[in-house]
């Protein structure tokens, strides 16, 4: 098996239109935020139907990593509350950017990597680890 899978996501929300996403308001705060928060979730929950103990997800801004990866743990926990067995409690995530300092970036790269043997998730600017999986599954 290959130590890495490539997982497509196709996000689906009637919120999200292509008219919101595309058009005049794509900028606005509410639909940055909801399509935010759908990503979020789509990534957990892609994680979970996949038995996915590792992920990267790549950003195209430094400040939607930094994003995403904050708000991981707020929709780990909303998911969790929902789907005990299905979601972890809680997740670690943080960030990555060619403009931290080598040793804040050789510091996050290790946390990530060692993890207490829960899942992870990494994305791209951002990552997230789960640390309290209520199933046990394989590293990947």
């Amino acid at each position: 098996m290959a130590r890495y899978q490539i997982v497509a996501v196709e996000l689906r929300d009637e919120r999200l239109t292509p008219e919101r996403l595309y058009g005049e308001d794509r900028h606005a705060e509410e639909v940055r935020g909801e399509r935010l928060a759908v990503l979020q979730a789509a990534l957990l929950e892609t994680m979970a139907a996949h038995g996915l103990s590792r992920c990267i997800t790549f950003h195209h801004r430094t400040i939607e990593a930094r994003a995403f990866a904050e708000g991981l743990r707020r929709v780990a926990r909303r998911l969790h509350a929902e789907d005990a067995e299905r979601h972890p409690k809680t997740v670690w995530a943080n960030w990555l950017s060619g403009e931290h300092e080598p040793d804040v970036r050789a510091e996050r790269l290790a946390r990530f990597g060692r993890g207490p043997g829960g899942r992870s998730c990494r994305t791209a600017g951002s990552w997230a680890k789960e640390s309290t999986c209520p199933r046990s599954t394989p590293s990947r």
